[in-house]
């Protein structure tokens, strides 16, 4: 019996659930597995795992505590969980075992079990904790440089990557040659019928948990500027302890905007439900793996209200797909930018470097200021920064209409164009892991190493971020 086993610290709204939907959708109508198990940290909530059953066929649950964020239960130790992935894998017996997300670093015990399993492995690296996620390194700076890098990307004959970002499968796979592939979701199917932007009661929907990295100040910035009494959803809420503190800046700003917000849509309707009844689909994040929002919206003719990200935007447009409320930034006079501001700043980073393990440490220390010029990006203040300005609405919105002329074109409420891929992300993922075995010709330390190499002269952009 074909058998496939996946890992994930929970299996909360977001892009992992929503990528680990699509992909057992799009296996179950080819028959490609007859059990699947889904195992973490937390019990997914009844109504999804009912909604997958009912899709996907046979889906069974393993929970341990263990396997969550190392934050939220920094109990155990590697061979308690190597013993109870053992069990596991020897009762299942998977032909494969899919692993998401051990790159965000946040559970490196759990890295260090799974690499020590003797089954082929697919590692799904969707976040990196490189990117200006450096208090991880405090959580696992027991361990050595090489141990902590094996643990948050194992390697090895029998494992695969799969990369949710084109750069992130370009850099891995100069180290791992063949055994590397950018994997885009499975496409949702088309509604059978377009549903009409609603009149009566109409609602802007960010589909999203509440992040740091989705940058929410800003789009409730952008719906109090088109909707000044709109209503905005936002799919997910907060997803850890280390969000509670954003969790509750998103609240506070709405509330100073004057703004409806309902945080957890999607616990109470489905994100179907919420994408074709939108009015408007906001994404304004500063960083993004899948880009899932990207072609959703186009699969339900929605209007997107798009931030632009180097490389993944450019990935889904040259499939074809069009974004016609695309933006770079929020733009506003560098005056904004307030001598408060400014030393926030400096002092967020020199906490933000002491993070990092040296060398990076002393290379991210020396990092200029970026440079202003006459403009501000709103995306480029602390959380506290964009709270103040947001509290001075009046002063705020004459200058957003005069530095983004581009967000104010009719044209930003048309639908987005979906891409269309040559080759399906389920047919891409199948073909990595019909590769033949190969030897690595370089170690988890040097792909770390390289990755915290490109992300460090970026760091600065987004204070957000610390």
């Amino acid at each position: 019996m074909a058998c496939l086993f996946i890992i994930h610290y929970h299996y909360r709204p977001g892009g992992v659930r929503s990528v680990v939907e699509q992909f057992l959708q799009a296996w179950e109508r080819v028959g490609r597995w007859k059990r699947v198990i889904l195992a973490g940290g937390e019990a997914p909530d009844s109504a999804w795992l009912e909604h997958l059953r009912k899709t996907c066929g046979r889906v069974e649950v393993r929970v341990d505590a263990a396997l969550g964020y190392t934050a939220e239960f920094p109990k155990g130790n590697v061979s308690e969980m190597r013993k109870t992935l053992q069990g596991w894998i020897s009762e299942t017996r998977p032909d494969l075992l899919w692993v998401h997300n051990l790159s965000v670093g946040r559970n490196i015990r759990l890295g260090e079990a799974v690499g020590q399993l003797d089954v082929p492995l697919l590692c799904h690296h969707h976040d990196w904790w490189v990117q200006n996620r450096w208090e991880r390194w405090q959580e696992f700076s027991t361990a050595s440089w090489q141990r902590a890098a094996s643990a948050i990307l194992p390697d090895g004959p029998q494992v695969r990557h799969a990369c949710a970002h084109p750069a992130d499968a370009a850099l891995l796979g100069r180290h791992f040659p063949d055994r590397v592939a950018w994997i885009v979701p499975p496409m949702p199917k088309a509604p059978v019928e377009i549903s009409p932007i609603p009149h009566g009661d109409p609602y802007w929907v960010a589909p999203c948990r509440i992040l740091r990295r989705k940058n929410l100040l800003e789009t409730l910035l952008l719906t109090k500027w088109h909707r000044p009494q709109g209503r905005l959803l936002i799919a997910g809420s907060v997803s850890s302890a280390a969000e509670a503190a954003n969790g509750r800046a998103v609240q506070q700003a709405a509330d100073v905007l004057g703004l409806s917000l309902e945080i957890g849509a999607a616990t109470r309707s489905s994100m179907e439900h919420l994408y074709r009844h939108a009015e408007m689909v906001l994404q304004s994040s500063v960083q993004e793996g899948f880009g899932l929002t990207s072609w959703e919206a186009g699969v339900y003719h929605r209007p997107l209200l798009l931030r632009r990200l180097p490389g993944l935007t450019e990935a889904f447009e040259h499939s074809g797909a069009s974004f016609p409320g695309g933006y770079h930034e929020v733009l506003l006079p560098v005056e904004f930018l307030t001598p408060h501001e400014r030393q926030l700043q400096a002092r967020g980073w020199i906490r933000q470097c002491s993070l990092l393990p040296e060398p990076w440490r002393s290379q991210a220390a020396e990092l200029a200021t970026p440079t202003r010029g006459r403009e501000v990006a709103f995306s480029s203040l602390t959380v506290a920064g964009q709270l103040e300005l947001l509290r001075d609405w009046a002063r705020l919105e004459p200058a957003l209409r005069q530095h983004n002329p581009r967000l104010q074109n009719p044209k930003i409420f048309q639908p987005t164009i979906p891409g269309i891929f040559l080759e399906s992300g389920l047919a891409s993922l199948e073909r990595l892991l019909a590769r033949p075995p190969t030897a690595p010709t370089s170690t988890p330390d040097a792909v770390i190493a390289a990755l915290l190499d490109t992300a460090i002269p970026n760091a600065r952009q987004h204070p957000l971020l610390w």
